[in-house]
């Protein structure tokens, strides 16, 4: 594998654009490619926890916090066992903001007691003018059932996911 080229990833249906539908995080590099889905349930009972009705901008703030950390989670992941294969990855701007992906993406690797992800991966989002994602097309055909994903968010993931929320939510760090 080039370990010079970049990675693509990719969100196949945004995690908040419909609560009722999968979503998929996909990764491609060359002929190399990997996906994370999470199940339309899982992401309902997420949000009947998490996300509170948009009363205030303290509530739309909160709201993406949560999606943010959901993302990051997702992200973790499909990268944490990529770390000797992929050494460089492009985000797709679906998500921001930017800044609490990476923070949140560390926040999740010390909950795993693991080295953080950015030591061993460099990562950074997309430019617009770089074009489309490569990971688009993989990541859409995942989460509409065409290819079957190589990790699917479990229910031990969503209480685990469920306590990184609680710790990351309510106090931001």
């Amino acid at each position: 594998m080039d370990n010079d080229a970049w990675a693509h990833i990719d969100l196949g249906n945004q995690i908040n654009n419909s609560w009722n539908k999968d979503s998929a995080l996909a990764l491609k590099l060359n002929d190399f490619s990997r996906a994370v889905k999470i199940r339309a349930n899982d992401k309902k009972d997420l949000r009947d926890k998490h996300i509170k009705p948009i009363s205030s901008r303290k509530d739309e703030r909160h709201n993406m916090k949560i999606i943010v950390i959901i993302y990051s989670f997702l992200l973790f992941k499909l990268l944490d066992n990529l770390r000797t294969t992929i050494t460089k990855v492009k985000l797709c701007n679906d998500i921001s903001p930017h800044d609490d992906v990476y923070r949140f993406l560390n926040k999740i690797c010390q909950y795993y007691c693991v080295k953080n992800l950015s030591e061993d991966i460099k990562i950074r989002f997309k430019e617009k003018a770089e074009g489309k994602s490569k990971a688009h097309n993989i990541a859409n055909s995942v989460y509409k059932g065409r290819r079957k994903e190589d990790y699917l968010i479990k229910t031990k993931d969503i209480e685990e996911l469920n306590e990184i929320i609680n710790r990351l939510g309510k106090d931001g760090s």
